[in-house]
């Protein structure tokens, strides 16, 4: 009788054996299945190469893996890690990704002194890189070893033309009259203002032997009251090295003020000015223009002729400011002038005859 409860004894102990050993591998198996395999993360050599000259930071993909745009993220210094649809990063040439060895990213509008290249692809994420970007070196010498990084044009000019022409036909507005005509019938009327970014700018007033230089971060108005009736040349390309010039300026309708308080004298035109770098300037300007002895007179906006013959009309175009991409040309002359208009920019509306036309 012992024998056989012993046997019964010795089942029930492998059984349970057998359970135990069952339930530790299911729980095993559960931690093992519920576990993410470990995440990928891509190898990249990054190096920072900082312009001293303009003051942007480009970062080169020197080798490695290619990166992707969806799971790519930077942090600079101590601010928020950015993913790459943010504006303050721009790839050169524009468009090119996944990120490959042999091509560059650019930081806009801010030189870090750390970078962190963070993969956010997979379940978090993980850092790739940390680069730091030492402070500009005695003597204004480049900080980092420099190599040039691949010009934006190199074997796709004709891109960069279509990419222009584009931006040009979808808003911008050409307008061109072949003789104002006699007095009173040109007028240029309202403020242009915005904030310098760069040190060099100036103004030459007229009378003055020196020039007035502004300072980073001063705002500036330039206001041309009604009647003012002036001769004015804009030539600006981008926010950094663009100039205008504000003569022949009827009665003391001009006036420039630097950070509210106004720096040219009575009756003082801005026979010069050279901007080194600037906000998109902020603009109620406005340009009246009528025809005398039907000058040919052309408008043409967002690449659609809207007017294209001899003309006396009255032409104004509202809150004058550039095109994109930063294209703003100025050629108007004083009210007594028989010279050329020629307008390129965009404006917030167009009258014809006292009649808007646009939008």
């Amino acid at each position: 009788m012992k024998d056989a409860e012993q046997g019964v004894s010795e089942v029930i102990g492998a059984i349970l054996l057998i359970s135990v050993v069952a339930v530790a591998v299911a729980i095993i198996a559960v931690g093992l299945l519920s576990t993410p395999p470990p995440q990928e993360v891509p190898h990249a050599n990054i190096l920072a190469v900082r312009n001293n000259t303009t003051h942007q930071v480009i970062l080169i993909h020197t080798g490695g893996d290619e990166l992707d745009r969806e799971e790519l993220k930077i942090k600079l210094d101590n601010y928020p890690a950015e993913s790459m649809f943010s504006p303050n990063f721009t790839m050169i040439p524009p468009g090119q990704w996944p990120w490959s060895p042999g091509e560059s990213l650019q930081i806009n509008n801010y030189v870090p002194t750390t970078i962190r290249i963070i993969d956010a692809g997979g379940n978090g994420e993980v850092l790739i890189d940390t680069i730091q970007v030492s402070a500009v070196a005695p003597g204004g010498g480049p900080d980092v070893p420099f190599i040039p990084p691949p010009s934006p044009c190199d074997g796709i000019e004709d891109l960069y033309l279509d990419c222009f022409l584009y931006e040009m036909m979808r808003d911008s507005i050409v307008f061109s009259r072949q003789r104002p005509g006699s007095q009173g019938e040109t007028d240029l009327v309202g403020d242009l203002s915005f904030n310098i970014t760069e040190d060099g700018s100036y103004l030459k007033l007229a009378g003055d032997s020196d020039p007035y230089y502004l300072n980073k971060d001063d705002r500036i108005i330039i206001r041309l009251l009604e009647n003012s009736k002036p001769q004015v040349q804009l030539y600006m390309i981008g926010n950094r090295g663009w100039s205008l010039a504000i003569t022949e300026v009827t009665g003391d309708n001009l006036k420039i003020y630097q950070n509210g308080e106004r720096i040219n004298n009575k009756n003082q035109e801005l026979d010069e000015s050279w901007i080194t770098g600037s906000t998109t300037p902020v603009s109620t300007w406005s340009v009246i223009s009528e025809g005398n002895g039907d000058p040919h007179t052309r408008l043409v906006i967002n690449g659609t002729p809207f007017f294209d013959d001899p003309s006396n009309d009255e032409f104004e175009l509202k809150d004058i400011y550039p095109s994109i991409p930063t294209l703003w040309i100025i050629k108007f002359p004083s009210g007594n002038s028989k010279d050329y208009i020629l307008f390129v920019g965009r404006a917030k509306w167009v009258k014809q005859e006292g009649v808007q036309i646009y939008p």
